[in-house]
């Protein structure tokens, strides 16, 4: 269902889908990110993991 306000919009007029959050502890974090740490090409950083969410 797309229209010309929500272009690519999918869901049913009217729906509401909730979506839940998690938020690790920053070791978490870190731990989650770690196998990813370097691969941003140049030009780009990593999101700190204080942010993850």
């Amino acid at each position: 269902m797309t229209t010309a306000q929500h272009p690519g919009r999918f869901w049913p007029a009217g729906r509401r889908d909730l979506h839940w959050h998690i938020l690790p502890t920053t070791d978490e974090a870190a731990a989650l990110a770690a196998p990813y740490k370097g691969l941003a090409p140049p030009g780009l950083q990593s999101v700190p993991v204080h942010g993850m969410h």
